[in-house]
């Protein structure tokens, strides 16, 4: 979520509450609704190269909703750029297996838009290693704060056999690439205004590899940022 700077639930509550509670004019939300698809347009131009490496995309909370006027009435722009990307549409929690048959192993991901302004690193990390108090996952990942963090810790467990095995759990702070006090640029955004610690650019990201150990196919997977 939050692939485009796009409004904020407070400002799409200030659209809806124009004109006392009647919205605004039918010339008005043709015009926002030209001008937020041109956005995600240009978007799809950019990520045109990796078009088809998305496994499904997360609803945000910098959306729009498209008017009734619109061909794409009762659609957000998440589920817009979902279907022009041909990819699935998760909504708001995503937890999905990823499968390797070679190795026998499958590895269960929860993913969330994120929430809260949580400021110091442990803060930021706690509020992804809660999840864990309610639904068992590999891999957590959360955005939203635009901080980069990965968290690992192993946990022991008995397999199908009734050897004790370590599984390996990660939680994720995502990442963004917004970028933050701009040489140069005397009014900044939020993040200066909130003098809030500035974060490495990018995304975190994750390798799956199975290899051979005693003749048998493991699989061995690690984050990194």
């Amino acid at each position: 979520g939050d692939l485009m700077e796009l409004p904020s639930p407070s400002q799409r509550a200030a659209l809806v509450g124009a004109k006392g509670g009647f919205g605004l004019h039918e010339t008005t939300l043709k015009t926002f609704d030209d001008f937020f698809q041109s956005r995600c347009d240009k978007f799809l131009q950019v990520i045109a190269p990796i078009k088809n490496d998305f496994l499904g995309l997360l609803r945000g909370h910098h959306i729009y909703q498209y008017s009734p006027l619109s061909d794409y009435r009762g659609m957000n722009t998440d589920e817009y750029l979902t279907q022009k990307i041909g990819c699935e549409y998760f909504g708001l929690v995503a937890y999905y297996r990823l499968q390797f048959p070679q190795a026998k192993r499958a590895i269960k991901v929860i993913a969330h838009h994120g929430y809260g302004s949580a400021r110091t690193v442990g803060a930021k990390l706690t509020k992804r290693h809660r999840v864990l108090e309610g639904f068992k996952a590999n891999i957590v990942l959360q955005g939203h704060d635009d901080a980069k963090h990965i968290s690992i810790t192993n946990v022991l467990d008995l397999n199908a056999e009734g050897d004790l095995v370590a599984e390996k759990v990660c939680v994720a702070a995502t990442g963004s690439f917004q970028k933050a006090y701009l040489p140069g640029d005397a009014h900044g955004g939020y993040a200066e205004q909130m003098f809030f610690s500035p974060n490495d650019l990018g995304v975190v990201s994750f390798e799956f590899k199975i290899e051979k150990r005693d003749g048998k196919p493991r699989l061995h997977w690690r984050g990194s940022l």
